[in-house]
């Protein structure tokens, strides 16, 4: 399969996966194995529908890699989201509830640890009317793979003496998940907004806003929920440099003030925060989708310093591909390649495949190797003002441990 932009697409073109709706996660719009004509074609550009994965011979043998799967398991987080917070009651949620969203959570990381790297796996992030929704399905979705590939890093940084326990993502899945429950009170715009910057949600609704995260932590509180699961959401607004939220003197009646910093943040809340800033930058601030490299390439630039974990930072930027297996891209070169595997020391480097004059399969050109050649188009956009390098991280091995505590 090939994922091409929706200006890229001709008639006669067979849709290789699923098409669904761009503003309701549970509505599929086309099943794989359709041809497209050009008044569909039309029609799906008039929805809003941005790119398709079409059946393509050529790029066949990749198709174990694009993690459309992926898609499909994301999107029953997302209805498992749905479900849960428009429960009548937190308590009806978990009593009721609780294990089929494990399930769903469980199901989500077989296929995440199905694929034979988890670098590049990453599909189309959910959007919907619904925002609130998608947004906790992508923080889960993009949570569970940091918290994967840096599974020797967790497990440290949790110092459980079982092992096994310490290594298990579920509960990280299902914090991440939750994360924005505590939303479900507030006014429909509030809920819909995830703020980057809290100082410029104004007046009275900057603090309806940020109680969201205490909110949901009492509201699940006392019922049975696994306690690292309900710090998960109550921090997940606490930064690496100590200047996020919530002020622990409520919580800790007095015994600890202001926010958490560093490492006395649990390492599932510092994961759920860059993973929460990261969906968030794919939307501008008018709420326009952007294109992922430009999330990416944002969370790894100077605005960021000091905010979240270096360690799960450089993690996301690194294992996030910004242009996926299978994807259609214009070289500098000018000729059109199919993205053949990622790249994390250089994420926007990966190795393409050019489509030659029948697409027939050709050579594998090495982005990382042939520097004069760059990306400058994916899915029919341009994406040059986004391309970054990932900055080495002191003290960081390549396990995800840090040196000096190794």
């Amino acid at each position: 399969m090939l994922l091409c932009g929706i200006e890229d697409l001709t008639p006669g073109t067979m849709v290789g996966a699923s098409v669904i709706h761009p503003s309701r996660v549970d509505l599929e719009l086309l099943r794989p194995g359709v041809t497209l004509d050009g008044k569909m074609i039309a029609r799906l550009r008039d929805m809003g529908v941005m790119q398709i994965w079409i059946h393509h011979d050529a790029t066949a043998d990749l198709d174990h890699a694009t993690g459309v799967n992926l898609s499909i398991a994301n999107r029953q987080v997302f209805q498992a989201v749905r479900d849960s917070f428009n429960s009548l009651s937190p308590r009806t949620f978990f009593s009721g509830n609780f294990q089929t969203y494990r399930q769903v959570v469980m199901d989500l990381i077989v296929e995440l640890i199905s694929g034979k790297s988890l670098a590049g796996m990453i599909s189309q992030l959910l959007t919907d009317d619904q925002e609130l929704f998608a947004h906790s399905a992508n923080v889960a979705y993009l949570s569970l793979i940091a918290g994967l590939q840096l599974e020797t890093y967790v497990v440290h940084e949790r110092g459980s003496r079982d092992v096994a326990e310490a290594r298990d993502m579920t509960t990280l899945g299902l914090g991440a998940m939750m994360h924005d429950i505590g939303k479900v009170a507030l006014r429909p715009e509030l809920q819909k907004r995830h703020a980057i910057h809290i100082d410029r949600v104004d007046g009275e609704s900057q603090k309806l806003y940020q109680d969201h995260a205490m909110a949901g932590f009492q509201m699940l509180s006392g019922i049975g929920a696994p306690a690292t699961m309900i710090n998960t959401i109550l921090h997940h607004h606490q930064r690496f440099d100590g200047s996020g939220w919530p002020d622990m003197s409520k919580v800790s009646l007095g015994r600890k003030t202001g926010p958490l910093k560093g490492h006395d943040i649990h390492v599932f809340s510092r994961i759920v925060a860059a993973a929460n800033t990261l969906d968030n930058l794919t939307r501008d601030e008018k709420g326009h989708r952007r294109p992922l490299v430009a999330a990416i390439c944002d969370l790894a630039s100077p605005r960021f310093d000091g905010w979240f974990d270096p360690v799960v930072r450089d993690c996301l930027v690194r294992s996030i591909a910004p242009f996926p297996i299978g994807s259609h891209v214009i070289l500098s070169s000018g000729l059109r390649a199919v993205v053949a595997a990622p790249n994390m020391a250089l994420p926007c480097r990966p190795l393409v495949r050019p489509l030659g004059p029948n697409d027939a399969v050709a050579q594998a050109i090495d982005l990382a190797v042939q520097k004069e050649i760059t990306i400058t188009r994916w899915l029919g956009m341009d994406v040059t003002p986004w391309y970054y390098e990932p900055l080495a991280v002191e003290n960081v091995m390549m396990n995800g441990v840090k040196a000096d505590a190794a």
